[in-house]
């Protein structure tokens, strides 16, 4: 076992195999509503599923960086195939360790799960985000913001980069500055390549 393995073993996320990465035609937008942020795969956005990419188990995070702070989510799978935010949500300020950073990280990819409920109007988990940030809107919160997500799927780990689309903080994937890691990647390598996604964002 590697020593991304062993972390990723730590932290309970369950061995998923080895195979193909997701396909890009299988992009993702991000939107904001009520109750929360929400994700659709761009290639059947109206049935929510992802024909391309099989029953793959997939585990997400959301990692925000703004200049006080990183603010990380984890993301899940609803019953209808969107992706939405899901607890637990934490604030990392740029004082602390690194180290606390990548491991708030890791433990939002952790806890993403498949098959959860929509989330309740009062489980607004951006109402959450925006508190800790101390602004009032998500397009305020995001003005200054980049965003980069850890994705793992069929034993790969991928840090996607976004790019801003619009004035109301919506975000778009961008495919070609994806990074992926080796399979014996530390977790030192992990967090140096979360900092240069975030590099990659616009």
């Amino acid at each position: 076992m590697n020593e991304l393995e062993r972390r990723l073993t730590e932290l309970h996320i369950e061995p998923i195999g080895i195979g193909p990465g997701r396909p890009a035609e299988c992009d993702f937008r991000t939107e904001t509503g009520s109750p929360g942020t929400y994700r659709v795969r761009a290639a059947t956005e109206a049935a929510g599923e992802c024909e391309n990419c099989g029953d793959g188990i997939m585990k997400m995070a959301d990692i925000y960086e703004r200049a006080d702070a990183w603010y990380i989510q984890s993301s899940s799978r609803a019953i209808t195939g969107l992706w939405v935010g899901t607890p637990p949500t934490v604030r990392i300020g740029r004082h602390e360790p690194r180290q606390r950073r990548y491991e708030a990280a890791f433990q939002a990819l952790s806890e993403s799960r498949q098959g959860v409920p929509l989330p309740k109007p009062e489980d607004n988990l951006v109402a959450e985000i925006l508190h800790m940030a101390n602004v009032k809107s998500w397009s305020a919160f995001m003005r200054s913001a980049k965003c980069i997500s850890l994705e793992l799927e069929n034993g790969r780990l991928s840090i996607v980069p976004y790019c801003k689309q619009g004035s109301k903080g919506a975000l778009g994937s961008i495919p070609e500055k994806v990074i992926e890691l080796a399979a014996d990647a530390s977790p030192e390598e992990v967090g140096a390549a979360m900092e240069e996604a975030f590099t990659r964002c616009q």
